[in-house]
């Protein structure tokens, strides 16, 4: 069963289509619902529509979740917000980001998990514009984890992800969209970037995936965005790096 939004017209400087699919479910293990929790008054994923509809160069803002029936909620609320999504396989995640690529005729695809509340628009503009300025099949700032949790992102061409939805066969290269990629980078062209400033404490974390996380962003939010306000990245790593000494 795959349910389809509407689609806005595209306009980039690559004058090649760049989708940004936003993975999210209410069926985690670690803390159900955690995409729809409420943070000073407004639910995970919504900071992060909002955070990549200011990242430039992106098309198109994608919801990409599973068929089952919790996940209506998801639906519901990217209507809400005028954006798009796509329902797919809950466990095969791969080919759910697959299909949802090719519903929307995707050329490039930028993969962002629901629950990095304040991923950085700047690091996502910056892996982009590395992703078509070196030709790269896939580019991001996950090899070697030297960013802090919940700022990472990555860049793919619709032939690298038909080529991995192709070849990955083991369960976790399908429930992990971009696994095989990382576990066999001889088959293919892969650029990264790596931490600098304050990003390169890479110990921090600002996302949301366990009950723990989602409380240290409230109370990040309780002090820097109380009532919702858009707030940087570093302000917020700044923050915790205050509250450790």
């Amino acid at each position: 069963m795959m349910q389809v939004g509407l689609l806005g017209e595209m306009t980039n400087k690559y004058n090649h289509p760049v989708i940004a699919i936003v993975q999210a479910r209410m069926g985690s293990t670690r803390l159900p619902g955690k995409v729809m929790a409420e943070v000073s008054g407004k639910p995970v994923i919504q900071y992060v529509l909002e955070r990549l509809k200011s990242v430039k160069n992106i098309d198109a803002i994608v919801l990409a979740t599973s068929i089952k029936d919790r996940d209506n909620i998801l639906c519901e609320f990217a209507t809400s917000q005028n954006i798009s999504f796509f329902r797919g396989d809950e466990t095969d995640v791969l080919n759910r980001f697959f299909e949802t690529s090719i519903a929307y005729q995707a050329q490039t695809i930028v993969r962002i998990c629901g629950e990095d509340i304040l991923l950085d628009p700047k690091i996502v503009e910056n892996l982009i514009a590395l992703h078509f300025d070196s030709n790269a099949d896939y580019t991001s700032n996950i090899i070697g984890r030297s960013f802090p949790e919940g700022l990472y992102a990555e860049v793919l061409s619709i032939d690298t992800l038909r080529s991995v939805a192709g070849k990955a066969i083991a369960d976790d290269h399908r429930e992990h969209v971009t696994k095989y990629i990382l576990d066999n980078p001889d088959e293919y062209h892969i650029e990264h970037i790596t931490s600098y400033g304050i990003y390169k404490k890479s110990w921090l974390d600002i996302s949301v995936d366990t009950i723990e996380d989602l409380e240290r962003i409230r109370s990040i939010a309780k002090v820097l965005f109380p009532n919702g306000e858009f707030i940087t990245s570093e302000s917020a790593l700044e923050f915790l790096v205050k509250q450790d000494e």
